[in-house]
């Protein structure tokens, strides 16, 4: 398989769901073995930071980059195109949210044109079991010859409660089955969010917002938030630096285990 980057610059703009906002985006074509290099124009130097684990610096309320925060739904779909190589233009801190899914940005880059390049691709295949608990939550990798999640949430005495949902890179579609699915949140969070100068930008019209026992959006799927998780978990994963062959279980685990996991399966080769 061959290394994949875009022919065409593309462009959009939109709210950043924290920071409230409005943010350009500008997807480029990247050399071979360039990686996935986000780049912010806006600031002086125009620091560029390549899309590894070594460059997170936290994951509260989403996975933060040096000079960058939120990057896993713009990472999330360039992972599910294969994209290896492109570089991400930014004039703000954070990405647009567009609709809180991946579907805009899965729409972008396909219409920037995906291309091959003459280098081969990284493909990592998981020989290890590797395990992480905390508590209630779990998240693990087995070998495969494919790429699977599984993931599962619960949060008792609410709308959403215990969910499943799966997804196979043979079988299912990304861009039906995973690509729609939106950041969820629950209403009663909003004003301390907000108080923390996060959630600026989030609304009705970029999350599936749940008060209670009853959503008050309209879902696309039974299992959205379930299936959201699933989004974050390939955006976070895609932090390796390359594409992998594994089935992953992914139990109550959000973005600190996601990225303890993209840590781990990492060493396995350096």
């Amino acid at each position: 398989m061959k290394q994949l980057t875009i022919k065409n610059p593309v462009e959009s703009s939109g709210i950043g769901i924290h920071s409230g906002e409005i943010s350009k985006i500008t997807f480029k074509p990247a050399p071979t073995d360039t990686g996935i290099v986000f780049i912010r124009e806006d600031l002086p130097g125009v620091p560029r930071t390549k899309a590894l684990t070594d460059n997170i610096v936290s994951t509260s309320r989403g996975t933060n980059l040096k000079n960058i925060n939120t990057v896993e739904h713009v990472l999330s779909a360039a992972y599910a195109l294969g994209i290896d190589n492109m570089e991400i233009y930014l004039n703000n801190v954070e990405p647009p949210v567009f609709d809180g899914s991946a579907v805009e940005y899965l729409k972008l880059i396909k219409s920037a044109q995906i291309i091959e390049q003459e280098a081969e691709k990284q493909i990592f295949n998981i020989e290890k079991h590797i395990v992480i608990e905390d508590g209630e939550k779990f998240l693990s990798v087995l070998p495969s010859k494919g790429f699977r999640i599984l993931a599962t949430i619960d949060y008792p005495g609410t709308a959403v409660g215990l969910q499943a949902a799966a997804y196979s890179r043979e079988i299912n579609s990304y861009e039906r089955d995973i690509a729609p699915a939106r950041t969820f949140g629950f209403l009663e969070e909003v004003a301390k969010l907000r108080s923390m100068g996060l959630a600026l930008g989030g609304s009705l019209e970029n999350a599936v917002v749940i008060d209670g026992n009853k959503y008050l959006t309209e879902l696309r799927f039974d299992n959205e938030p379930a299936r959201h998780k699933i989004l974050d978990l390939i955006g976070d994963l895609s932090l390796i630096g390359r594409q992998i062959n594994g089935n992953i279980i992914s139990i109550k685990a959000g973005h600190s285990m996601n990225v303890e996991l993209a840590r781990r399966i990492q060493r396995l080769w350096m």
